[in-house]
């Protein structure tokens, strides 16, 4: 008879499975794809080479809702938004953020990172790779009070954008400068490298990385959310 213990061979996909989950509830259960991640509401976010995401119901055990129109590349990474229970975050090789409700399956905004004003001032150590996004983090629940709400933004030319998602929301509204709000890092040291709108900016000039960014998680140790941890290639 084998082993509990015995490690097993799961046999699902016909190409490169790059994520693994497994259920805090469902001792058991795991969940594999190019790119996945749950929220608290019993759903699962799957982005996949085409630009969609596909929103699984976990109770009901079927697809809920599919996520298309917004990128025009591979969708690379996917984030439920803890405070706002109903939308999700997506990053893509087409040098786009984008903002859904997953519920009306629709997306309701987006951010270029190719455009010229993100552009704007900007150095990278890898001046010919593209900006793609590799990797996005947004803070728990807990972590909101020290951060804010903001995303962390992994790229291919070996930056990382602090983006406050709330001071993103009112530019798109009101077409104006938003002064930065609690959570976008933005602090005498860094003015140089935060835009008009609390974009801070991280790059190999404030010895960060020269080639590019591949995961940036939140610390989970000590003072939860205390530190951003980059990856890079």
């Amino acid at each position: 008879m084998s082993s509990a213990t015995e490690p097993r061979r799961l046999r699902g996909h016909r190409a490169t499975a790059t994520c693994c989950i497994a259920s805090r509830d469902r001792p058991g259960l795991v969940a594999t794809s190019g790119e996945i991640v749950c929220s608290s509401k019993s759903f699962l976010a799957a982005a996949d080479d085409g630009g969609e995401i596909k929103i699984i119901d976990i109770c009901q055990q079927c697809l809920y809702k599919t996520l298309r129109n917004g990128h025009s590349s591979i969708c690379s990474s996917v984030q439920f938004l803890p405070w706002k229970p109903w939308e999700v975050i997506t990053g893509g090789l087409d040098l786009k953020l984008v903002m859904w409700d997953f519920s009306k399956g629709r997306p309701f905004k987006v951010v270029d990172l190719g455009s010229p004003e993100m552009k704007s001032g900007i150095s990278t150590g890898q001046c010919f790779n593209p900006a793609f996004v590799h990797s996005i983090a947004v803070p728990d629940v807990d972590m909101l009070d020290k951060l804010g709400k903001i995303c962390v933004v992994a790229q291919g030319n070996g930056g990382i954008n602090v983006m406050n998602i709330e001071s993103e929301l009112a530019a798109n509204r009101t077409k104006s400068t938003v002064k930065p709000r609690k959570g976008s890092h933005s602090r005498s040291n860094d003015a140089e490298n935060t835009d008009s709108r609390g974009r801070l900016h991280l790059d190999y000039t404030l010895g960060g990385h020269t080639a590019a960014v591949s995961c940036v998680p939140f610390s989970m140790f000590g003072e939860r959310g205390k530190f951003i941890i980059s990856r890079g290639k």
